[in-house]
This record gives C-alpha cells, sequence and structure tokens, in this order.
C-alpha cells in the first residue's frame, strides 16, 4: 500500500516530464510512413502537450518550426512564413487591444454609463447589456468580450438580488442588527445563493449571463478582428 501512494506521488510530481518524453515515443512509428504521417506526428505530438500543458502554450505553438524540418517535411523559411501573416498578426493586435482594454477598465466604464442610462428594470437591463456587450465586441475578441463582461454582469446581479432578498438595514458594508434594544453589528453577507432566489429571479440570472455569451458572437460577426474565423475566412478568400 504504502509502496503504491509512493509510486503514485512519484508520477504527479514527474507527470510533466514523463509526458514529454513518452508521447513522442509512442507516435514516432508514424514517422515511417511518409510526409503524411510526419506532419500528423508534429500535430499529435503538439496536441498531447497542449491537453496535458506539460509546456507553456506558445512554446507549443513553434514546435512546427523544429520538428518539420528535422524530418525533412518543409523548411524553416516556409513554416516561418505561415507564422507572420497579416492574418496572424491582427489577430496578435487584436488581443493586445483586449488587453489595453482591460487595463484601463474602458468596458467597465462603458457599461456603468450605459446602465445608468437604462436603469434597473430586467427588459432594459438585458437590453442594455446586449447593447453594450454587442458594441465592445466588435473591436476585441468575441472570447475576450465574454470574459470581460461576465463578472460584470455577475456582480450587478449579485447586488441587485441581495439587496432584494435583504429586509435588514444597511449601514455601508455593515448590517444594522437590534436585539432587545441595542444596536449590534455584522458583516453583511457577500455572494449570490441562488437558491433562496425565486424561480422569476433566477430567470432573470440565467437570462443574463446567457445574453452576455449571445451578445459576444453577435457583435463578433460585425468586424474582421473580433473573432478568429472571420480572419481565417478573409485569408482563404485572398488566396
Amino acid at each position: 500500500m504504502h509502496k503504491s501512494s509512493f509510486f503514485l506521488r512519484d508520477v504527479k510530481t514527474y507527470f510533466k516530464t514523463i509526458w514529454i518524453i513518452v508521447a513522442p515515443i509512442l507516435l514516432s512509428p508514424l514517422i515511417f510512413f511518409g510526409d503524411e504521417g510526419r506532419c500528423a506526428f508534429c500535430i499529435l505530438v503538439m496536441s498531447c502537450y497542449w491537453v496535458g500543458e506539460v509546456v507553456p502554450l506558445a512554446v507549443t505553438a513553434f514546435l512546427p518550426l523544429v520538428i518539420l524540418p528535422a524530418l525533412g517535411v518543409l523548411s524553416v523559411k516556409k513554416i516561418a512564413e505561415s507564422y507572420l501573416t497579416d492574418t496572424n498578426m491582427m489577430f496578435v493586435t487584436s488581443l493586445m487591444l483586449s488587453v489595453a482594454v482591460e487595463e484601463c477598465h474602458l468596458h467597465k466604464r462603458i457599461a456603468l454609463k450605459m446602465l445608468t442610462f437604462v436603469g434597473a428594470r430586467p427588459q432594459w437591463l438585458m437590453a442594455g447589456f446586449m447593447m453594450i456587450t454587442s458594441f465592445i465586441s466588435l473591436w476585441i475578441s468575441d472570447t475576450a468580450c465574454a470574459a470581460l463582461m461576465s463578472p460584470i454582469a455577475y456582480a450587478l446581479l449579485e447586488a441587485i438580488m441581495i439587496h432584494k432578498m435583504s429586509p435588514l438595514p444597511r449601514n455601508g458594508d455593515e448590517i444594522v442588527l437590534q436585539e432587545n434594544g441595542e444596536m449590534k453589528r455584522a458583516e453583511a453577507t457577500t455572494g449570490l445563493d441562488v437558491s433562496r432566489l425565486s424561480k422569476r429571479d433566477r430567470g432573470i440570472c440565467k437570462c443574463l449571463m446567457l445574453i452576455v455569451a449571445h451578445a459576444s458572437l453577435i457583435g463578433g460577426t460585425g468586424t474582421i478582428n473580433s473573432t478568429g474565423p472571420n480572419l481565417i475566412f478573409r485569408d482563404s478568400l485572398e488566396k
């Protein structure tokens, strides 16, 4: 029993090293099936490394620069040209723009400004969030937009639902309690407990989160740089 537990612990400790070595060895027979097999070997090794996350994802993405020339499939020059196409550079630029928006909290400013106009009524709240998310998704990646807007939607729902559920008077971040005529203070409970919500409120929460996801996709169809498939489609048309 102790030996097996020690063995499992060692495997967990050296899992990444084992995965890096074993995956190419198991896939090595593909090398003997011509250029197609060698390309399949490169793709499958990259897939194994990506799934296991044994090396940084960016390092895995550059493995073809090493594997394919070493196997005699393509030259380094031809492979490097695929990495530096205008499509890839535009995609990298859109990711940089996403990081810039996140760092300066521009998405929060736009969302809060819009919500001051639409108010807290569910139908206007959802319409406002859809417009905000779609607009932001026009300029940055739709995936990044959904990742940026989801915490804002959750925080907004949390504030609205906690305010609706709590009948107690509040003083800043504290709840004032009365017991035997004496005032006591307790920290306010944070977090959104979905089980305590009514069926209608749960529906509102689900709907708003789905709106963020779908509005990101809708906005992603508006410009070329807003999602990866648009860039790939444009590149295919030009070729």
